[in-house]
């Protein structure tokens, strides 16, 4: 982990449009605690058209959409191209020591589907070469 001139850790903080154009990867510490890093990025990719991410970084922050429980029917809507709901809402997740599939499930939430075309992501910089190759991936 990079850190700044007081101690603590650099973080990156911005939204990117879906597809991310990052592989994500699951890096088990020595201590046994897991963290969900960038593996690479996509070429040509919204992360790497946006400059800010590198591979190394550690997610540690991204948004989520929950769906609330609410009156039956109260919040459906019929026909076709409609939101089937709309009593949902986004929040911040925090994904430091989660399991890398619970992450994923995580950015996976925010669907187009809700009319959610963005994510919001924190990450550590991270030191790409101080640690080996992650031990899942996934393209996000």
């Amino acid at each position: 982990m990079v850190t700044n001139s007081l101690g603590a850790p650099e973080t990156v903080s911005l939204t990117l449009r879906k597809p991310l154009g990052l592989v994500l990867g699951e890096r088990k510490l020595s201590s046994g605690a897991v963290e969900v890093v960038v593996e690479e990025l996509v070429p040509g990719g919204n992360a790497e058209k946006d400059g800010r991410v590198q591979a190394g970084d550690v997610l540690v922050k991204c948004s989520a959409t929950l769906l609330k429980a609410g009156k039956e029917g109260e919040f459906e809507r019929e026909g076709y191209g409609q939101r089937p709901y709309d009593n949902w809402e986004q929040v911040l997740f925090d994904a430091r020591g989660k399991q890398f599939d619970t992450v994923m499930a995580a950015l996976g939430s925010n669907s187009e589907r809700w009319g959610i075309f963005t994510i919001q992501l924190e990450f550590e910089r991270g030191e790409a070469a101080a640690a080996g190759a992650p031990d899942v991936a996934s393209q996000a």
